[in-house]
């Protein structure tokens, strides 16, 4: 299901799915961009809460669509880290890497 491409420094091959999905422009950033134009500075509440509601659906869609193949994934995608973390030497092994792995 995931292939791989390259290896890193550490000899351990990449995963391509992680750079692979991720979208050129990002739902979130479109959606803070209708949401600044569509909501009142000063309260940041709607100007029209109906569509702005369709719109928070349409952006919770669109997300889960771009990130869909690693979120699926993702409890695979940390068992594959974890497993190559712990072939590393553990000089290699730094705190660095933990909230990678989480």
């Amino acid at each position: 299901m995931f292939s791989t491409r390259g290896t890193c420094p550490c000899g351990l091959p990449h995963l391509t799915p992680l750079n692979d999905a991720a979208p050129k422009v990002t739902p979130l950033a479109a959606w803070g961009h209708y949401s600044s134009r569509h909501s009142d500075p000063e309260s940041f509440q709607p100007h029209d809460e109906d569509a702005y509601g369709l719109r928070q659906q349409q952006r919770d869609a669109d997300t889960l669509s771009a990130f869909g193949r690693v979120y699926h994934h993702a409890d695979e995608l940390v068992h594959v880290a974890e497993q190559q973390l712990a072939r590393l030497a553990p000089s290699d092994r730094t705190r660095r890497y933990a909230w990678q792995v989480r």
